[in-house]
């Protein structure tokens, strides 16, 4: 019973954890757009870009580090801040629009006041992209980067006129990714994005359309930003993305349906089962200590030596059992005793003197009768016997 109780007291917290907004969820982004540019052209799009998606991840309840048009040392900054935020969250996200260029497989993002003359410039000019990359991996538990930074770049050509040992490609490098991160460019590695004609560019404007769709994965997400963007530019701007991420994300989870009594009732509930949890807790350990008092006297009565009783003294009680009748005698068949003569007056020393004298005469000392074998047996006969003595001698 109390096993029970405790699985339904969890499976309502679960449920309620599920029902729960995003925003229960730590979710950090950092967004930067650079399009006034000082030592090249101006980017029509990226600021706007940047703007607009820092608005819309603030709506799906991200914590938003943004800047537009930054120098190198603001980039470093809101990168350091952004490093601070992100520690311990369960979504970072990194959205870039604006110049960068791949060197030697190295990817750069470039702040508005980069200088590119010669490959010591990248150093200090330029913004190495593993330094964001960095941050999600050892911070983050799912990170999310979006590179809208394709973009066909006079930066990489003043540099390749000034440096041809170095290897400058088109676009941007693939990266090799972390565990539990996705990797999304505007176009395929290698190529170059388009800017577009309105206040967006083609990438970015898709992506504003499907993030924010209910119940959308980030999957589901990233294949209609496709779509759009192939249909947008006659197939030739094709998005790409490498992603190692291990379960699935919403930007806005669908809702689960309404319990009868909405959240109150639901906590309620929980409280209940809470006390009749901690009920049954009571009377289980109540319960055990008894038993346990129980078992200890048991033991006890086990362990205890026995007592030694003083031995009672002999019952001098006479025993109630009656006794046995005797056994009646047979019919003794002597002759009846004679029956005794009164008593007389003692014989004078005279006459017993002269009696006995007449026995020692006679022989004859005493006469005797008794039974040969038994006076008790019937076939016994009487009969008298002499006891001869010598004569003295005279």
């Amino acid at each position: 019973m109390l096993r029970h109780l405790t699985a339904c007291v969890f499976g309502v917290a679960a449920l309620m954890a599920a029902s729960a907004p995003a925003s229960a969820e730590k979710r950090v982004a950092l967004v930067i757009g650079n399009s006034a540019y000082q030592h090249t052209g101006t980017l029509k799009n990226p600021s706007n870009d940047a703007t607009d998606m820092a608005r819309t991840l603030r709506e799906l309840d991200f914590e938003v580090i943004d800047g537009t048009d930054l120098t190198k040392r603001d980039m470093v900054k809101r990168i350091r801040t952004f490093a601070d935020k992100v520690r311990g969250a369960d979504v970072g996200l990194f959205y870039y629009a604006g110049h960068g260029l791949q060197v030697n497989g190295r990817n750069f993002l470039a702040p508005v006041d980069a200088k590119l003359s010669s490959d010591v410039d990248l150093d200090f000019e330029a913004v190495e992209l593993d330094l964001v990359l960095k941050q999600l991996e050892r911070s983050s538990r799912l990170s999310l980067v979006f590179l809208d930074a394709c973009r066909d770049n006079p930066l990489a050509m003043q540099l390749a006129q000034t440096s041809r040992s170095l290897g400058i490609g088109r676009g941007l490098a693939q990266v090799e990714k972390a565990v539990g991160m996705m990797i999304a460019f505007s176009t395929q590695p290698g190529n170059v994005a388009l800017d577009g004609d309105g206040r967006n560019s083609p990438y970015t404007a898709a992506l504003l359309r499907h993030i924010a769709a209910q119940g959308r994965s980030i999957n589901d997400t990233m294949i209609e930003v496709r779509r759009d963007v192939l249909e947008q530019t006659d197939g030739k701007q094709v998005p790409w993305e490498n992603s190692s991420l291990t379960g699935q994300f919403f930007f806005k989870p669908a809702p689960l349906p309404p319990t009868a009594g909405g959240p109150n009732e639901t906590a309620a509930q929980i409280a209940a089962l809470r006390e009749e949890i901690e009920r049954l807790k009571g009377a289980k350990v109540a319960d055990g200590v008894s038993q346990a008092a129980r078992d200890d006297r048991r033991r006890g009565r086990r362990e205890a030596p026995p007592v030694s009783r003083p031995s009672s003294p002999p019952s001098t009680r006479v025993s109630r059992q009656k006794p046995r009748p005797p056994l009646p005698l047979p019919p003794c068949q002597c002759s009846p005793r004679k029956p005794s003569s009164p008593p007389t007056s003692p014989p004078s020393l005279k006459t017993s003197t002269a009696m006995t004298a007449r026995r020692r005469a006679t022989g004859t000392d005493k006469r005797k009768m008794r039974c040969s074998a038994s006076t008790h047996s019937p076939s016994s006969t009487c009969r008298t016997t002499r006891r001869k003595t010598r004569p003295s001698p005279r």
